[in-house]
């Protein structure tokens, strides 16, 4: 996986955006997540790649796909 796929990985969990996830289903998260991003925010990993970290804009951008993407991932949440 390349650094910038692990770099978000990480944030979410880093951030705490995996503490709500049933844990059997954080590796469906991750691959779909991925997915997610790769198909329509690709800029995002691009410019991790190309600074070698997150800046404010680019964590800014990443909490708005995240808060975008969780509630609609159907993915099971615990109660």
């Amino acid at each position: 996986m390349p650094a910038e796929e692990q770099v978000v990985v990480v944030f979410c969990g880093v951030k705490g955006y995996l503490d709500k996830m049933v844990t059997s289903e954080i590796s469906k998260f991750e691959k779909l997540f991925l997915d997610y991003v790769k198909n329509k925010y690709r800029h995002i990993l691009d410019t991790i790649r190309k600074d070698g970290d997150i800046s404010p804009k680019t964590e800014s951008e990443l909490r708005a796909v995240l808060d975008e993407f969780i509630p609609a991932s159907g993915l099971a949440m615990k109660s």
